[in-house]
């Protein structure tokens, strides 16, 4: 008989996974949901809200691989869905667009310390920047839309 002779397996061995074959699931939501938590608990005191940024967020979370979640929570205050919707309706006060217009440049001042600082967040701030203007109009209501000068 031609047939083939099956190696002997070991039983109790384990398959071995490389770390680069290992992946995180990507869920954006959850990341939404934690900062938005942590913007609500620190309030609208800018000096709070800068320290919460550049100290807090980035070691807490994985703010470098959602980018632009975290970008679309500081600009709008949630996920900018295709269309412009509000994805998941769940939406913050303490945003860009939901400032006073005389706080708009001290909010404006801490997200520019934060991008300076991290460097790595101004390739996906221009990309989000181009989203927001494209969808500004349909997400934003009127007043929103003057105080971010459109």
């Amino acid at each position: 008989m031609s047939g083939k002779v099956l190696k002997p397996t070991l039983s109790g061995t384990r398959n071995k996974t490389r770390k680069r074959d290992e992946k995180e699931k990507w869920e954006p939501q959850v990341f939404r949901d934690a900062i938005i938590a942590g913007l609500e608990d620190v309030g609208s005191d800018h000096e709070q809200l800068c320290k919460y940024l550049c100290e807090t967020a980035v070691v807490k979370f994985d703010v470098k691989r959602y980018g632009e979640v975290f970008l679309d929570v500081l600009f709008v205050g949630g996920i900018v869905a295709a269309g412009g919707a509000i994805e998941g309706g769940v939406r913050t006060e303490i945003c860009l667009a939901k400032q006073d217009k005389s706080d708009v440049k001290s909010f404006t001042n801490i997200l520019i310390k934060f991008i300076r600082r991290y460097k790595w967040l101004q390739k996906a701030l221009g990309e989000e920047i181009r989203k927001i203007m494209m969808v500004m109009r349909v997400c934003l209501d009127e007043e929103e839309r003057e105080l971010l000068g459109s």
